[in-house]
């Protein structure tokens, strides 16, 4: 059974013999534990899969939308991180996307409205409330997805969409 401790800010990990190493990349370290219970071939790219409901769902939203043949940016603030990009910022670039005719789709939680206000005043769709698969397949239509959400950019990248993920408030 593996144990966990905690000490300060860094986490130990042991199982069997193999020791959790803050230095080392996370993925690393769960590789050397797979590892050690005996898988040794691993597929390092991800992969995500949506369903035929959540597809329609997607097709649905851009139709509604009447996005057309433009090219889609997602977009994601992330504004319920403790560290994200200034609104303000998203906000700039969303004005300078759709000066370009690009459609920007704002992916938000139905709470951040009011923290996202400044992104709101510029022409984007937003897109709220919907369900996981649903807002991956939307991100499977988008040319690139801009976030300060590093899941939302994971997701991107599992889907084969260029993602740009900024982390920190610079």
């Amino acid at each position: 059974i593996p144990l966990w401790f905690a000490r300060g800010r860094r986490r130990l990990f042991y199982h069997r013999a193999v020791v959790w190493d803050a230095d080392r990349h996370a993925v690393e370290n769960n590789l050397d534990l797979l590892r050690a219970d005996g898988m040794t071939v691993f597929k390092r790219e991800l992969v995500l899969f949506t369903d035929p409901a959540s597809e329609a769902e997607a097709d649905s939203f851009i139709t509604k939308a009447k996005i057309g043949r433009r090219g889609i940016v997602g977009m994601h603030p992330g504004v319920s991180k403790p560290l994200f990009w200034p609104v303000e910022r998203f906000a700039e670039t969303a004005r300078w996307l759709t000066s370009r005719d690009f459609a920007v789709v704002l992916f938000a939680l139905p709470g951040e409205r009011e923290t996202i206000a400044p992104i709101l005043a510029q022409p984007v769709i937003i897109a709220d409330g919907l369900p996981f698969l649903t807002v991956c397949a939307i991100i499977r239509r988008c040319a690139i997805v801009f976030t300060s959400d590093p899941g939302l950019g994971h997701a991107a990248a599992a889907l084969s969409v260029p993602t740009l993920t900024v982390l920190g408030n610079g």
